[in-house]
């Protein structure tokens, strides 16, 4: 990010378009006004600072980062696979509080209406990014949803929406889950509370360095009592529920 120049993102932008088939659609002044509206976009989003006195994109260095990061959680190695509704009353029993209130009060409810079996085996999955700014550690998801065609659509009520209907809040708990296992691992004295800076979900089609504070920025740090028991229920062990 940090050392990214209008070049190599107007050359990358040019490589996305001929990738997904747009260049032979456009004549060379429309090719030229899209490329430029990418670039825009783009820099935008590098730009826009992550939270109030927090780093931008383009100022986390590459020793400070791991992209798409890749996962394997086991789930259901104890006595109890995974269920949809052992799964909602981590929820239910830890719903939004200090730090976080974020979470809506009904989600719960949402996550009971799954539709899948008991899961045993393993959870795989890949963050897009994880990154480290003043001895905390981040997860980041880029959204493209359109949400609507200004950048008042995309503050905090509306990504909350989405992120209720689409069960982002359901994915990147388990993103969190598996970086702090992973830290736990990797990191000698890391503790969740200490180290762990939260999740930033960015709706990049609403992000803009002059954008009211929120826009296009969703962030939340999950208890860590939620985050404990969702790891219990993954695991398999705990009561029956």
């Amino acid at each position: 990010f940090a050392s990214a120049t209008e070049h190599e993102v107007a050359a990358v932008s040019q490589a996305k378009l001929d990738c997904f088939g747009f260049t032979p659609g456009f004549s060379v002044d429309e090719l030229e006004v899209r490329r430029a509206q990418m670039v825009r976009a783009i820099r935008e989003t590098l730009e826009t600072p992550l939270f109030a006195g927090g780093p931008r994109l383009v100022d986390i260095g590459a020793r400070n980062k791991f992209a798409e990061l890749e996962f394997r959680m086991p789930v259901g190695e104890g006595d109890l696979g995974l269920t949809r509704c052992r799964l909602a009353e981590v929820f239910r029993a830890h719903p939004s509080d200090r730090p976080s209130g974020a979470l809506p009060p009904a989600y719960a409810d949402r996550l009971e209406r799954l539709g899948f079996r008991e899961l045993r085996g393993f959870l795989k999955g890949y963050i897009d990014l994880v990154f480290e700014h003043g001895g905390l550690w981040y997860v980041v998801d880029y959204k493209t949803n359109h949400l609507g065609d200004h950048r008042d659509d995309y503050g905090p009520s509306a990504m909350r929406r989405e992120l209720e209907e689409s069960h982002y809040f359901l994915q990147y708990h388990l993103y969190a889950l598996a970086l702090d296992r992973y830290l736990a691992h990797w990191q000698k004295g890391y503790a969740y509370d200490q180290h762990f800076g939260g999740v930033l979900y960015l709706f990049v089609k609403g992000m803009h360095p002059s954008a009211p504070g929120g826009n296009g920025v969703f962030f939340e740090k999950p208890p860590l009592a939620r985050m404990r028991a969702l790891g219990t229920v993954l695991d398999g062990a705990g009561g029956r529920g």
